[in-house]
């Protein structure tokens, strides 16, 4: 198990956590549907403005397996 450096939580329940695998590439952020994601200065943050809806596509599209969204 690797260390997780950024738990986000979402206002629809779910976590979506990045380990020290992250590479900051900025995949995972142009992919998300409603931008919860947003680009912080070392790695992924999170938008006040919008929230994460469980679809996955940021796991999907991380090539370093980085990325993991669980249900609070």
């Amino acid at each position: 198990m690797t260390a997780t450096h950024m738990d986000i939580q979402s206002s629809f329940d779910y976590v979506v956590s990045f380990d020290l695998s992250c590479t900051a590439c900025g995949l995972c952020i142009s992919t998300c549907p409603t931008h919860f994601l947003v680009q912080a200065p070392t790695h992924p943050g999170s938008s006040t403005t919008a929230a994460c809806i469980g679809c996955f596509a940021c796991i999907e599209v991380c090539p370093r397996d980085s990325v993991s969204v669980v249900s609070n």
